[in-house]
């Protein structure tokens, strides 16, 4: 700025300046945020004023100053940054004054002091004859009452970044701030501000004053402004754990508190900021984000197809893949179905495939139960061999009308509860006759009847009975002979016990409801039909959770060997919702020497013991671990670093062709002590 021209606007930006200083109650006040001093090719002038009028005099309002090439020859444009409800302002934030007219009031002899004086003089003192909003005109000339509630309900959506930048304010974000202007003009008041915030009689004023530019950024909707009050919260942090008397005085404990919530605010304001662009179109403020959530911000954005982008935000917030990434591919495949171009159905199932198949965690089930309602059976049908549970896989081929491939899955996989539902399907869908001839061409068949009252049980299971022994299946006959025993034991228990349903369930249900409230008959039953231990223990400790009996489980718990492991025990109280139970089994005073070492790290995730879970996970030299690790706990970024590090020395490690070499070396060295 060598010109005259640059010069003549460079003073005026410090006669802008010294309006703050002034202080002078009578005079205008305003605050200089930007210049182009500081943005050398840019032509824009930001600053906020400080009205005296009632409402307006509650608030600090962002004005713009764009300087054109003509000036000063020409006036400068001048418009809102912050919203106001004014007759002179437009909704574009545009102001009517007299002294903006270029060849009226304006003059080349007209300073930016003078624009902002009879811009604040404006709203102080509005004229209807000039409106620029008829209707708020004539509100503001014929019911002022409403009026005046309706500019007052404006002013206070602003009213935590007025605390901040009121010149008079005495909060201490508002000392903050100028705090960090003083630093970042070379002000040693910046330092004795900071000294009065450490010395604050108030409970951490440095904290308090850093948590209030955060808020005053969460509700500032200009990004420039947002930054500026951001700058001022990352000033203060850094000077949390410093005493300025006194350096080597402790450290705050909230310094990590604050640095998380600085990092969250600094994402989320980055996203809304990326969701105004022109390509998204989706205006949403920060206190409508923390309300809506992050899961259907990314559901409005599926909606609008706009698939890429959601992925970006998912990986931008780090969220778990099933209600993320995972989701959007989901969404993705669904689109791909319903496209109307798309009619090849083969063609639709391998493109679903060839991009899906390899990523873990994709619920393909949604994806086929989606293709099943549009009747496109072909892509059913074809991604039913991609990894999906074997139940939903048997209830899409009933679905189908697949019977037989459906009770041939069940049989296989030797789970009797699983093949009886199959038959009950079968048997409701089909006459009883052709039923049985299905059941006599089986040739081994884990059978449990579900039948309505007791005298037609007795009839029909002997009856099967009879007919799986004259068909030389002498198993299967065993088995129904096993139900019949079941059943008369269920109609025993019951005179037994009184205001006890226990016809038609199976064994391990009977049990389970025995061990709710009667367990020495449980214990009886279990010993009548040589329930081994493992299934047992299974079904003792899901009872124990739904009777909410947690002092037992954890007696139960003690015992000295399980055959089952004890992580059952933790993913059970999970399940439950109970994590302080959950944690007791992590107690390494206790249940150290049962837990199995090489599962101390997933367990210790699972009940969100961080710290644990990250040094036993590296102590075991275990990439899946520390995976596992950062896909079901809450990290902060410390924690994610050290994952992060800790990963990529155990990859080094696994890509060092010597390693076995330390192996050897480290067993001799153990050998030798």
């Amino acid at each position: 700025m060598a010109s005259p021209h640059s010069l003549r606007i460079l003073k005026e930006i410090e006669k802008l300046r010294n309006l703050a200083a002034d202080t002078n109650p009578s005079s205008t006040k305003f605050i200089l945020d930007t210049t182009p001093v500081e943005n050398p090719g840019s032509n824009i002038i930001l600053g906020r004023i400080l009205p005296k009028s009632q409402p307006y005099n509650q608030v600090a309002f962002q004005i713009e100053m764009k300087l054109p090439i003509e000036y000063p020859f020409k006036p400068p444009e001048v418009r809102f940054i912050t919203p106001i409800y004014h007759p002179n302002v437009s909704e574009d934030g545009k102001i009517c004054v007299e002294i903006l007219n270029s060849g009226e009031s304006f003059k080349p002899t007209t300073t930016l002091v003078d624009i902002v004086k009879a811009v604040v003089e404006r709203v102080d003192n509005p004229s209807v004859e000039h409106a620029l909003q008829a209707e708020i005109g004539a509100e503001y000339s014929q019911n002022r009452t409403a009026f005046d509630r309706k500019a007052l309900e404006m002013v206070k959506k602003h009213d935590e970044v007025f605390n901040v930048f009121d010149l008079l304010s005495s909060t201490p974000g508002a000392k903050l701030y100028s705090a960090y202007m003083d630093y970042k003009y070379e002000n040693q008041m910046s330092e004795m501000l900071l000294n009065q915030l450490k010395s604050s009689r108030s409970t951490n004023g440095l904290e308090e004053a850093v948590k209030e530019c955060i808020s005053a950024a969460s509700n500032e909707h200009d990004p420039s402004i947002q930054k500026i009050l951001l700058k001022a919260a990352l000033f203060g942090r850094a000077f949390l754990c410093v005493n300025l008397n006194n350096p080597k005085n402790s450290i705050r404990p909230t310094v990590s508190l604050i640095n998380d919530l600085c990092t969250n605010v600094i994402r989320d304001l980055r996203l809304i900021n990326n969701l105004q662009h022109i390509n998204i179109s989706m205006p949403i403020t920060y206190k409508q984000f923390e309300l809506i959530g992050s899961r259907i911000l990314i559901d409005r954005l599926l909606r609008r197809n706009l698939h890429e982008f959601a992925t970006s935000v998912t990986k931008l917030l780090r969220m778990p893949p099933e209600e993320g990434e995972n989701r959007i591919l989901v969404q993705w495949a669904v689109q791909e179905l319903v496209n109307p171009s798309n009619t090849n159905e083969e063609a639709i199932a391998d493109t679903i495939k060839t991009r899906l198949s390899g990523i873990p965690g994709i619920p393909f089930i949604d994806i086929i139960e989606e293709a099943f309602k549009l009747k496109k059976y072909t892509v059913v049908r074809r991604l039913l061999d991609v990894k999906i549970s074997l139940s939903a896989q048997i209830d899409i081929l009933l679905k189908l009308n697949d019977k037989e491939e459906a009770l041939q899955k069940a049989l296989s996989c030797g789970d009797t509860d699983l093949a009886l539902f199959v038959l009950m399907r079968i048997k409701a869908s089909e006459p009883l006759s052709d039923y049985m001839l299905r059941l006599q061409r089986l040739k081994s068949l884990p059978l449990k009847l579900h039948l309505q009252t007791t005298s037609d049980q007795k009839v029909e299971l002997t009856s099967a009975s009879k007919l799986f022994r004259k068909a030389k299946n002498e198993t299967v006959a065993q088995l129904v002979d096993d139900e019949a025993r079941l059943i008369a034991k269920q109609d025993e228990l019951e005179k037994k016990l009184y205001n006890v349903q226990l016809k038609g369930l199976s064994l391990v249900d009977t049990l389970e409801i025995l061990l709710i409230n009667f367990e020495k008959d449980a214990d009886t039953l279990r010993k009548d039909f040589n329930v081994n231990d493992k299934r047992y223990w299974w079904i003792k400790i899901q009872a124990y959770a739904k009777k909410n009996a947690w002092t037992q489980l954890l007696e139960f718990g003690k015992k000295p060997t399980s055959p089952i492991g004890y992580e059952p025990f933790v993913d059970v109280c999970i399940r439950s919702q109970k994590l302080d139970e959950a944690r007791r089994f992590a107690d390494r005073s206790i249940y150290s020497s049962k837990l199995d070492d090489e599962r101390l790290p997933f367990i210790f995730a699972k009940v969100q013991m961080v710290d644990e879970a990250i040094n036993s996970a590296i102590k075991l030299k275990s990439i899946e671990a520390l995976n596992f690790i950062e896909a079901k706990c809450h990290l902060s970024e410390v924690n994610l670093t050290k994952i992060r590090q800790s990963r990529d020395k155990i990859q080094d490690y696994d890509d060092n062709p010597l390693k076995n070499v330390f192996k050897i070396f480290n067993r001799g060295n153990r050998a030798d002590e």
